[in-house]
Formats: C-alpha cells, sequence, structure tokens
C-alpha cells in the first residue's frame, strides 16, 4: 500500500542519516600518548585498543562494561543498530 511504501522509505532516510553520522563519529582523530590514562581506572593504555564513547571519554576495553552507557557520566548512547 501507498502508507506501507512511505513507511519503508522514511526508514530508509533514517538509516541512511544513522550511517552518515557513525562515519562521521569514526573518522574522528583520537590522540594517544603516554600521558593519556582511563577516564575508569586511571591507569596508562598499554594495549593499542581502547574504547571511545561519542562524549570523547576513553578507556580499556575491560573498563568499558557497557559501550551504550559512559561510565564516567552515566550518559546513555543511542542503542538502535544501522
Amino acid at each position: 500500500s501507498r502508507n506501507t511504501r512511505i513507511e519503508r522509505m522514511m526508514s530508509r532516510g533514517e538509516n541512511l542519516r544513522v550511517k552518515q553520522t557513525s562515519i562521521e563519529l569514526q573518522r574522528e582523530f583520537v590522540t594517544m600518548n603516554d600521558d593519556r590514562m582511563c577516564a575508569v581506572c586511571n591507569r596508562a593504555f598499554s594495549d593499542p585498543t581502547f574504547v571511545r564513547y561519542p562524549n570523547g571519554v576513553v578507556t580499556h576495553v575491560h573498563c568499558a562494561k557497557n559501550r551504550h552507557v559512559c561510565p564516567v557520566t552515566g550518559k546513555l548512547f543511542s542503542t538502535k543498530q544501522s
């Protein structure tokens, strides 16, 4: 029906918007140096992998208990899948 097609096109548009936002966030640079400490445990990063939240908080992978909730501020980030 016409309504179904409209809903499908709106959903596609939203999906593209979310993907674009995700790409833009992934392009942001994070500077890691010897002085950078984990925002949760305050220890240095010895492993090259880390988690960066959309608000800029950087933690060790094992300190990031929930990747949708900032461990410092408690801010909830969208759990929508793109």
